[in-house]
């Protein structure tokens, strides 16, 4: 195995940027906040936000069955991350796919033993023997290491924390990346193996400390099996990206018992960090990066984009199958479903008309807009506290007498809730999901946006009496022009309700 070249990393990690924009927004993310590196014995101290050290805490699940060219092109993407200002703690596991460790500890600290076929003392020497590996096949990727023999976490009263995080910070300021066992310390000193996931939830209690300059990015979780499957993309593709606020529930109760408990890990970590972090769960091949001609890594991409490879929104009958999740805490959703909503309270109109002006960067006339959607609204649905929203009316086609079409009238994401948060592509999902026949919308021909949405089309095309474009999309996709004229005479009769 070829020690990687600077030349060779860069092209790669710039085959994993979406676009200008995405390296735009990553280099004004992370420039102001990498500009300098904490004193090393100021860990006690409080300092400036402007030398924070991002982390990534990642678990590798069932090292023993990975090859040896596989952890490599795993840590060619961690000597990336690096070199992108992304120091990670690795936490590689013996656990077979579908199970769990052959220990666990209750609620007052006592450790009680599963299924044992091997002593502790055994089990601790493989942990050992696992972080070796993993260090030595990461140092001939490029990767500083800094291997922990020994347990770093500790059992206490509130669960696993870091027993000396200052040792940890001080190696990850050094720019080096720290591997740590499966193993924690009881109460009575003692080391035990414990499911890597008690270890993981350790690691993100004890290191996002921005005070001190530390700040956990992401959570990271490779495992065989991939992220969450997805039944409403194609077999054997993941979900691409979940709304935790929004979608955990209904996944708890529908996931698969594995799938089940990665998701309950990725919303105990993420609810001890803010809320622009994420978590990331593929597979050990995905995360690799060895091969120049792949198109994106996985890994690299979010932390250059904060988003997943695909978006979540586009049509999934042409989306690729990907065994990528990126999982948010996110916003919660709200719909309300016809017009009793503009009266009974249950919306603030006011608050609606705020966010509509600041992300069309125009003034709404709200009495004329409110008397439009009197006899035509047909849902409203509410990203988080008025994020964002999307507003559905149904309007009649020239030439019917009864027949109603579901008309994406307004879709606006407040300024500040633009980008990362993917508030646009959530919303639009729950609209496709209450409409699955068919949905249209229209926007300007100049429109810089025009190409959101035509990703988001089955079909599109430019009026020739006014300067709209039609969009439309559905289950039941268009296939007659018939249908379409109807389309273009709802979008061409439709007029604004701006005062500007």
């Amino acid at each position: 195995m070829q020690k990687p070249s600077l030349s060779q990393d860069l092209i790669w990690i710039l085959k994993s940027v979406q676009s200008r924009r995405s390296t735009k927004g990553f280099l004004q993310k992370h420039s102001s906040l990498k500009d300098g590196s904490p004193n090393k014995k100021s860990f006690a101290q409080p300092i400036s936000s402007s030398f924070l050290n991002r982390i990534s805490i990642t678990k590798i699940d069932d090292v023993d069955s990975l090859s040896d060219n596989t952890l490599y092109g795993i840590g060619r993407s961690i000597n990336s991350l690096a070199r992108l200002g992304i120091q990670s703690v690795i936490v590689p596991t013996s656990n077979p796919i579908g199970m769990t460790s052959p220990f666990k500890y209750l609620e007052n600290g006592t450790v009680v033993a599963k299924k044992r076929k091997l002593s502790i003392f055994e089990e601790l020497q493989q942990q050992q023997n696992r972080v070796i590996r993993v260090s030595e096949i990461f140092s001939k990727a490029g990767v500083l290491t800094r291997p922990s023999y020994s347990s770093v976490c500790q059992l206490g009263p509130e669960g696993p924390s870091v027993e000396n995080v200052q040792g940890i910070f001080q190696a990850l300021s050094s720019l080096y990346t720290v591997i740590v066992p499966s193993s924690i310390l009881m109460p009575n000193v003692i080391e035990v193996p414990i499911d890597g996931n008690e270890v993981l939830a350790g690691l993100t209690y004890s290191l996002h400390k921005p005070n001190f300059g530390f700040w956990v990015d992401r959570i990271v979780i490779l495992d065989k099996n991939g992220g969450m499957p997805c039944s409403k993309r194609q077999t054997g593709s993941s979900h691409v990206l979940i709304n935790l606020a929004q979608e955990f529930d209904e996944l708890a109760k529908t996931l698969p018992p594995y799938h089940r408990k990665n998701l309950i890990l990725v919303r105990r970590c993420l609810k001890m960090l803010p809320d622009d972090a994420s978590a990331l769960i593929t597979t050990p091949e995905d995360a690799m990066l060895t091969n120049p001609v792949l198109d994106k890594n996985p890994l690299i991409h979010n932390v250059l984009t904060d988003r997943s490879i695909i978006s979540c929104s586009l049509p999934r009958d042409r989306s690729p199958i990907t065994k990528t999740t990126v999982l948010r805490s996110g916003v919660p959703v709200y719909t309300f479903l016809g017009p009793k909503c503009l009266t009974d309270g249950s919306v603030s109109w006011e608050r609606l008309w705020v966010l509509i002006n600041d992300s069309f960067k125009r003034t709404l006339d709200m009495d004329a807009y409110l008397d439009r959607l009197k006899n035509s609204l047909a849902a409203v649905i509410i990203a988080g506290d008025y994020l964002g929203t999307a507003i559905v009316t149904y309007e009649q086609p020239d030439g019917t007498t009864n027949e109603k079409v579901p008309y994406l009238d307004k879709l606006a994401v407040s300024q500040g809730a633009q980008g990362s948060a993917a508030i646009s592509d959530v919303m639009f999902n729950v609209m496709t999901d209450l409409f699955p026949k068919e949905l249209i919308w229209r926007s300007r021909l100049t429109n810089p946006v025009n190409k959101w949405y035509f990703e988001r089309s089955v079909g599109s095309l430019k009026s020739s009496k006014t300067p709209w474009k039609l969009f439309w999309t559905g289950d039941s996709h268009v296939r007659n022009l018939d249908r379409v004229n109807q389309y273009m005479s709802v979008i061409d009769k439709i007029q604004p309700t701006w005062l500007n």
